[in-house]
């Protein structure tokens, strides 16, 4: 398992899972990248070496790459296997802010309170499902207070998921545009025949600048960072990647570093309480819509709250087995990134809280589609 650092060489361009084409639509919006974008261009990069038959045949199904295994367009369960994308910089690696994570407007650095599930029976409300309850929002006399929506340093994230973030503490977080900022530009479809712009085809996009800093005479870069399984620093060396839209560039960096480190204070936590909750570092994809179903080896626990936004629509781009060119993925609702569920297990013993924590704790994916793209990845605590 290696640690992938993207340094971007140009602006990137991300759009929103909305068709596009200019002269139909005027605008592509912004959106942040789905774990699909970053899997298409570590494996185009992988594939680089494998000559033009290979990649054909690749495609539709008649070579099994060593390292990619067969094309598999669902991504279920293929050797490469991404956790990302999440935003660095510098050194430091930040996640999604969670979803049950408030703070107090008016003071910076932000003191935190998190929400959790009303322990009994105390608010009632107009959900049907007598196991799901309520979050209760802290009731701070003369303050107000707002979710979240600045990403958070690892080892900030370490605190939350340990229960150890409170009103006494405070928080540090960096907003998006501390990391890139948007630059609005427009561009007019070029005729291929006359080589210049057709009427009637001007059309805007937003484009992404990523910031460097210069702090104490250190140059501070940021970019995004991910996760890799099945590839080796070898695959990747000393190559530049395209990634996302109008094929921009952007250079690899390849360490082996372990970006969550073990807690078994969290563990032992759970085990005594005997409830976790399951935070998503990735958008993830259920069958049930925002409602997460445990695998069935773990299916007895109970679901009794969740902290969750409106959904994420999530496309993509796959290669067709008929035309090298590919075709456009079909749009999926999916759980932010951030997402927030709240588990109680009372019949479990200890060893099966051992056996659920060390598999899906940024582990295995959670997620019921693209598990092998970065869908579904989350990160395991304790309340």
């Amino acid at each position: 398992m290696i640690q992938i650092d993207l340094k971007p060489l140009d602006t990137l361009f991300f759009r929103d899972a909305r068709s596009f084409n200019a002269g139909e639509e005027s605008t592509a919006d912004f959106n942040f990248p789905s774990p699909l974008t970053f899997y298409g261009a570590i494996g185009n990069a992988v594939l680089e070496d494998t000559s033009e038959v290979d990649r054909i045949k690749f495609v539709s199904g008649e070579y099994k790459h060593p390292k990619l295994g067969k094309y598999d367009q669902k991504l279920l369960n293929t050797p490469l296997k991404l956790k990302g994308p999440f935003l660095q910089k510098g050194e430091k690696t930040y996640f999604p802010p969670p979803s049950n994570l408030w703070i107090e407007v008016t003071r910076r650095p932000y003191v935190p309170h998190v929400l959790f599930p009303y322990e009994n029976n105390q608010c009632m409300w107009d959900i049907i499902d007598k196991k799901i309850k309520p979050l209760k929002i802290p009731n701070v006399l003369g303050l107000e207070l707002k979710p979240l929506e600045e990403y958070i340093p690892v080892e900030e994230l370490m605190k939350y998921l340990a229960g150890r973030l409170s009103s006494f503490s405070t928080i540090s977080s960096e907003p998006e545009n501390s990391f890139f900022i948007q630059e609005t530009r427009y561009g007019h479809v070029i005729s291929k025949y006359s080589k210049s712009p057709e009427d009637h085809f001007l059309y805007t996009a937003v484009n992404l600048r990523f910031r460097d800093q210069l702090r104490k005479q250190k140059l501070i870069e940021s970019g995004f960072t991910i996760v890799a399984e099945g590839i080796e620093e070898s695959d990747l060396h000393n190559k530049i990647l395209t990634l996302g839209g109008e094929r921009k560039k952007v250079a690899v960096k390849c360490k082996n570093n372990k970006l969550i480190t073990e807690n078994p204070e969290i563990l032992r936590e759970i085990q005594n309480k005997k409830k976790f909750f399951i935070y998503f570092a990735s958008p993830a994809i259920f069958k049930n819509g925002w409602r997460l179903e445990l695998p069935a080896e773990f299916s007895d626990a109970v679901l009794v709250g969740a902290a969750v936004n409106k959904p994420l629509y999530i496309s993509g781009w796959k290669a067709n087995k008929n035309d090298f060119g590919g075709q456009p993925r079909p749009i999926k609702k999916a759980v932010r990134a951030g997402s927030v569920y709240f588990f109680e297990a009372n019949s479990w013993n200890k060893e099966k809280f051992t056996k659920f924590f060390e598999k899906y704790n940024f582990g295995a994916s959670l997620s019921d589609e693209y598990c092998s793209a970065g869908f579904g990845i989350s990160l395991i605590g304790c309340w």
